[in-house]
């Protein structure tokens, strides 16, 4: 029952019973839910097995045990046939008797077309890339669907070094949908999977599976929206949003003579949206203007346009539409077009002229407001000190990710953050009173490994005590591939709190998601870690708020902190990678390649700010 509570809450409306039957009272429950069901019978990666006639019996019996038992079942939509399995004459026969006992439905053979195994309804594909679901959206001889796509992105090594990195799913989930939509011979798709497999095994069988590892399938199978004990993870909202029979077909709205319009499209097959109610609210900030509920009618399948109140003062239209049954299907905050978005952190008062102070063994560039510490030898700032308060005492650190697990193929792998050797450091007079610092230095992969390339990193010091960081890496080694594409610093003691702006792949979520546009957050939590796409701005702060702020500097932001035993880190990059997966063909675009004499580069800008 929670199990099916939570699965109608993310708008799912059908689930394939891999790779066994379920027990016939969950059947019974999804008749009464209204929940779609292809039916499985119970034989998964036979391998060569499917091809010896002395296996069909087994395979046949569980057909008949199946269809016996679920036939009469309202909520059997189709009989999936095995899972994974190659073709084989057994397959054959085990459809042959499907269709024969129950002519009424349809029937496949898991991840096997209809070229291959005759009788079948459709064609079963397992995790298609952009370019295969084009093909087969245009395959006019028959549907398809997809039993296993997309997979969620589970690696753990990945996502403890990145909690972010399941934010990106979205982008997988939305741009598969977008397809989907649009090809009316794809009947739909099955995500792998609905939860955490959290299974102890006192006697594990380490040499199980060299593929997935000892124990995948009992300590580390991380695959579900929703963990072992039914708690929605990040995933299960990016589902509900992406599934959404109701889509807002826009981010901003522009009020004119006293309302809005915001277009809509209806993604049921059979239901009106005026049996939908529409709560809509007029907000300031977050107080409310007005509110109210309508009922807007579009026809299944299409289109329209809903007008709304805009009352003097709105910055924001909230609309949700709930079910009949209570069940909130889904939300947009829709800004209006001109509304401020919230500041960044303000910058302090300018300080005196900037001198720059050239030693043997560093360089310093001071006011009396702040001074910037260089270690000659190194590169690295020793010190950034505003106030009497230190804001940063480390780095920049080279931040290329450290991939070490068997399933990150390709990817750069370094048992420590690379370091840097030779550096040469020279100051210069700036625009509008800046000092500019020029560190040159050679990148090595570890002390006394291979050289990456050359690091330049550009430092626009300014009276007002924020610092823009210029970089550039050209790349000398061994192409590869790398999790990130940025600098970490070391941040100075007391620096726990963070908060932020971002723009976000929905406008609506729950408090403490991921995916949130803005939040707050302090060191130890998850989202502390987690990286943060299309920032406006980041805050690392004290508790009373005084700090540093981390903002764009004309080239794409991601950023997040990271805590340890040595203290906090703040980490800006240009771009973050998503793992490396059954999913992976669709964020491509997110891939970072390191290629010998390409030069990877990124900008951004640091803040103090007070209290």
């Amino acid at each position: 029952m929670k199990d099916l509570a939570l699965i109608k809450g993310a708008n799912i409306n059908s689930i394939r019973t891999s790779h066994y039957n379920h027990a016939a009272r969950f059947l019974e429950l999804c008749d009464e839910k209204g929940i779609y069901i292809l039916d499985e019978v119970p034989y998964c990666w036979n391998g060569e097995s499917v091809k010896d006639p002395k296996f069909a019996p087994y395979l046949l019996q569980r057909a008949e045990e199946t269809l016996a038992r679920d036939k009469n079942r309202p909520c059997v939509l189709a009989w999936s046939i095995g899972n994974e399995n190659p073709s084989g004459p057994d397959s054959q026969q085990v459809i042959d008797l499907v269709r024969k006992t129950d002519p009424t439905r349809p029937a496949f053979v898991s991840s096997v077309g209809p070229g291959s195994i005759k009788g079948q309804a459709w064609e079963d594909d397992h995790y298609p890339g952009p370019d295969w679901v084009d093909n087969i959206a245009k395959n006019t001889r028959w549907g398809a669907n997809f039993s296993e796509h997309p997979h969620i992105f589970y690696q753990k090594e990945t996502q403890d070094f990145d909690p972010g990195a399941s934010d990106l799913w979205t982008e997988t989930m939305s741009k598969t949908w977008e397809k989907l939509w649009k090809a009316p011979t794809i009947l739909g798709s099955f995500i792998w999977e609905w939860q955490n497999q959290g299974i102890a095994d006192r006697f594990p069988d380490k040499n199980r599976d060299l593929w997935y590892g000892p124990d995948h399938l009992r300590q580390e199978n991380n695959k579900g929206i929703v963990s072992a004990y039914r708690v929605p993870k990040p995933e299960w909202w990016i589902v509900k949003t992406v599934y959404s029979p109701v889509v807002v077909e826009a981010r901003t709205v522009a009020p004119s003579a006293g309302a809005c319009t915001v277009p809509l499209t209806n993604h049921y097959a059979f239901t009106d949206l005026n049996e939908l109610a529409c709560r809509w609210t007029a907000l300031n900030g977050n107080a409310v203007l007005k509110s109210g509920t309508v009922h807007v009618a579009c026809a299944p399948m299409q289109e329209t346009t809903a007008s709304f109140p805009a009352p003097d003062g709105m910055t924001t239209l909230r609309l949700e539409f709930v079910h009949p049954d209570g069940r909130s299907l889904v939300a947009a905050n829709l800004a209006v077009e001109g509304a401020p978005l919230a500041p960044a952190p303000a910058a302090l008062a300018a300080g005196g002229p900037l001198a720059v102070q050239d030693g043997a063994e560093g360089l310093r560039v001071a006011n009396d407001l702040q001074n910037v510490d260089f270690d000659r030898a190194t590169g690295a700032i020793q010190s950034w000190r505003v106030r009497g308060r230190e804001l940063v005492i480390g780095g920049p650190i080279l931040n290329i990710g450290e991939a070490k697990a068997s399933s990150e193929r390709g990817y750069f792998r370094s048992a420590a953050p690379p370091v840097t050797e030779g550096s040469q450091v020279s100051a210069a007079p700036g625009d509008e009173g800046a000092t500019r610092v020029t560190v040159t230095s050679s990148v090595l992969a570890a002390a006394g490994g291979a050289t990456l390339g050359t690091l330049t990193c550009t430092y626009d010091i300014k009276p007002t005590a924020e610092i823009t960081v210029k970089w550039s890496l050209d790349w000398s080694a061994a192409d590869s591939s790398l999790w990130d594409e940025g600098l970490k610093l070391k941040v100075g003691p007391g620096l726990t709190q963070m908060r932020w702006e971002r723009e976000s792949y929905f406008t609506d979520y729950p408090a403490g998601h991921l995916g949130a546009p803005a939040g707050t957050c302090r060191a130890g939590d998850m989202q502390f870690r987690a990286s943060k796409r299309g920032l406006h701005w980041l805050a690392l702060t004290d508790s009373a708020g005084a700090g540093l702020a981390l903002l764009p500097a004309g080239a794409p932001l991601v950023g997040r902190a990271d805590s340890g035993l040595t203290g906090n880190l703040l980490l800006a990059s240009t771009e973050v990678a998503g793992p490396v997966d059954f999913s992976g063909a669709w964020v491509t675009n997110h891939e970072i390649h390191a290629r010998k004499g390409q030069v990877l580069t990124g900008a951004f800008t640091l803040r103090a700010i007070a209290r």
